[in-house]
């Protein structure tokens, strides 16, 4: 039997696409296998947001390539796809000649005919390879590779995903339920890579969360470029809204049995309206957790991003949402050394930070990314600057944090096991305040050897025993 495997890099919508492509391999009668060395076909499924994403997949590219090559490895087929094809075609084409073939973000799909191309054959299958698929590229085979390098892309819009892999913990699933996105912040690429916002339906996200839990998934964690936008696309012709609502969406995912937590992610301040507050409220199976990438506090530097919510508004948000859901934790994203900021506004910032008291941040030092409006601003802040100032956001955090978790200990928390760990007698996981594989992770030991041990998926009450700057160590309740 053929088997592939695959390399996801970049976020979690770029995983999502990576278990939707071995997915459908696997259900055309390949074997996905999770070491590149034990398979016949790789795919290396890139990002290309930043310029050190583009490094970090130009070095997987190439060592997969030079496996391709090698006579004493079984690797036949090495295909190439997401976002940095989309956005550097030409030049990656014309770098890569090892490559078989290359996937844009819309044309994961197109993974099976691009194996059956390469390999000669036909895969056992009654499934049918999108029509609108058209070879746009071809490479002369002689003066580059041992096969022809064939590009595959079609028109923007959100696929659906009725055959994945899982690729994380079997219990956890990201949802995708858009695709895309309208806004045109000025550090950001996203939109010329993705394209404008399209919303998967939402009879199509429901049932896709029924199979999810079916095949053992207890929480489904709501992703997109942007989550609180879902539904602008869905309106009717007169503009006027639907049902079709982030707020409406988690009451229906609510009603699916078998999912124990949804958590959200990517929620933009400008969206939040009183009805997405009181359904993320009064929602059983939502976790009080909301993850809303803030960017900045200033308002001149927030004008200068193109970001729609200002100092006062955002203000507004994050008490109407401590007011309205008890215990929330809010994880957030800043970054720092954007063009033109001055000492003040990062002393500004710094000071929000600080008082707000986030239970999750993430902190970004400004990169020029090309083809954005950012890019070519004037007053561009050094970069021993701004890395400065990442680091200094990065310690205020850090002690934050650490704050934060010490109040914790003495709690009793429910905690969802994810692994087994090194250490005999304990295992990882994470409580609905923090996002697994993003956040700090829970630690649970068991008191005694006779203990029975605990189970992957299974949730458990955990009293909080100890801490450090971001992880919290348990036992069993």
């Amino acid at each position: 039997m053929l088997t592939c495997a695959i390399i996801s890099l970049g976020c979690p919508k770029n995983l999502v696409d990576s278990e939707q492509m071995l997915g459908l391999l696997q259900v055309n009668g390949l074997k996905p296998v999770y070491d590149v060395e034990d398979a016949d076909v790789v795919i290396v499924n890139t990002c290309g947001f930043l310029a050190a994403s583009r490094d970090e997949a130009m070095e997987n590219i190439q060592e997969m390539e030079a496996l391709r090559h090698d006579p004493d490895q079984k690797l036949k087929c090495l295909i190439v796809a997401g976002c940095l094809v989309t956005r550097d075609k030409a030049a990656l084409i014309e770098a890569c000649p090892g490559v078989d073939a290359f996937l844009d973000v819309f044309s994961r799909d197109s993974v099976l005919e691009a194996v059956q191309k390469t390999l000669g054959l036909s895969v056992n299958s009654g499934l049918k390879t999108p029509e609108n698929v058209l070879p746009i590229v071809q490479i002369d085979a002689q003066e580059t590779a041992p096969e022809p390098l064939t590009f595959y892309g079609h028109s923007e819009g959100i696929a659906s995903d009725p055959h994945r892999f899982p690729l994380l913990p079997p219990h956890v699933a990201y949802l995708k339920i858009a695709e895309g996105c309208n806004r045109r912040c000025a550090f950001c690429a996203i939109p010329n890579i993705r394209g404008k916002y399209s919303s998967k339906p939402m009879d199509e996200i429901v049932e896709e969360a029924r199979n999810l839990a079916k095949n053992g998934v207890k929480e489904v964690i709501l992703i997109a470029q942007e989550t609180s936008l879902y539904g602008i696309d869905l309106r009717n012709p007169d503009g006027s809204p639907t049902e079709n609502t982030l707020a409406n969406l988690l009451r229906r995912l609510n009603d699916v049995e078998g999912i124990h937590w949804i958590r959200i992610q990517y929620l933009y301040p400008q969206d939040f309206g009183d009805d997405l507050i009181d359904a993320m409220a009064t929602t059983p199976k939502v976790v009080p957790y909301a993850d809303i990438p803030l960017q900045h506090i200033n308002d001149r530097v927030l004008k200068s991003m193109r970001r729609a919510a200002g100092r006062e508004e955002t203000l507004a948000l994050l008490n109407r949402l401590r007011e309205r859901i008890p215990n929330l934790a809010i994880r957030t994203a800043f970054i720092a050394g954007f063009p033109g900021e001055t000492k003040a506004e990062f002393e500004e910032l710094l000071a929000f930070v600080r008082k707000q008291k986030f239970d999750h941040v993430a902190v970004f030092q400004f990169s020029p990314e090309e083809g954005t409006p950012a890019a070519e601003m004037p007053n561009q802040v050094p970069e021993k600057t701004a890395l400065k100032r990442t680091n200094e956001l990065l310690q205020t955090q850090k002690r934050i944090s650490a704050e934060l978790r010490k109040k914790q200990i003495g709690r009793t928390m429910e905690v969802l096991i994810d692994m087994e760990s090194d250490e005999e007698g304990t295992w990882l996981g994470h409580t609905a305040f923090g996002a697994p594989e993003i956040d700090g992770v829970v630690y649970v030991s068991l008191e005694n050897e006779d203990d029975e041990p605990l189970k992957v998926g299974e949730f458990y009450q955990c009293e909080i025993v100890d801490c450090d700057e971001y992880d919290l160590y348990s036992v069993l309740a």
